[in-house]
């Protein structure tokens, strides 16, 4: 099930968003790129105009704004993806 979340960069950050829960093979916009130390060392920590995937259980691929594919799969939490106590994946933050 691919799934696109649309949010407006000029007013949504990922800090306000609650936790919103994905699957693999959704693709969302995580505004922005986390600053972790992979999106930090490949340029994109920060962009606005990235969707990322959740490709498996422990990989998630960032896609350009074409929808090409941005460099290889990177770890969940490099990308911005959590899992909580009941194995389920979200981004954002706890209610």
């Amino acid at each position: 099930m691919k799934q696109k979340v649309e949010t407006d960069p000029d007013k949504i950050q990922i800090g306000d968003l609650k936790k919103i829960y994905v699957q693999v093979g959704d693709r969302v916009h995580i505004i922005p790129i986390p600053h972790s130390e992979v999106c930090m060392h490949m340029k994109v920590a920060g962009r606005l105009d990235m969707m990322v995937e959740l490709v498996s259980i422990r990989s998630a691929q960032l896609i350009n704004p074409d929808g090409t594919i941005f460099s290889a799969p990177i770890g969940i939490g490099e990308a911005g993806f959590y899992c909580d106590c009941k194995g389920i994946y979200y981004y954002g933050k706890e209610c």
